[in-house]
């Protein structure tokens, strides 16, 4: 199994109890369409997971192995115009920890970088995630 598929389940799992709607987009077959829909109180939240395997020394590198693509980019911004929120949701380490970012503070080449991910605000996938990840998705 992938490092992005084991952080997909991970993640699946820590929100699944909380929210209303979790949904694996998977069955799309759309360029673009990110990986979750993830509907809270009303609003709609699409998120592109990815995940970190080795990182980088350099603090201003590339950590994506798969980097965010023109299409999930373009779908993340026209979701935002919208009025609702994409997100990209990357997860590292052992155990998971994830940051989730704006489509605005990505690379215009779909990069993302150490430096980067230290202006977010890092979650563990632990107990108490779910409240956590809601809250900061709620407020952006």
């Amino acid at each position: 199994m992938s490092h992005e598929a084991q952080f997909r389940r991970t993640f699946e799992a820590a929100l699944r109890r909380r929210v209303s709607l979790l949904a694996y987009m998977a069955s799309m077959m759309r360029s673009g369409v990110p990986d979750e829909y993830l509907l809270v109180d009303g609003r709609s939240y699409w998120l592109e997971l990815k995940a970190i395997v080795d990182w980088p020394k350099g603090l201003d590198a590339n950590v994506l192995t798969h980097r965010f693509t023109g299409p999930q980019m373009a779908f993340m911004r026209r979701v935002d115009a919208g009025g609702e929120r994409g997100l990209g949701v990357v997860g590292f380490g052992d155990p998971w920890a994830c940051v989730a970012v704006r489509v605005h503070n990505l690379g215009a080449d779909g990069t993302l970088t150490r430096r980067q991910i230290e202006r977010h605000r890092v979650l563990p996938l632990d107990t108490w995630f779910a409240d956590r990840f809601l809250n900061l998705i709620t407020r952006s």
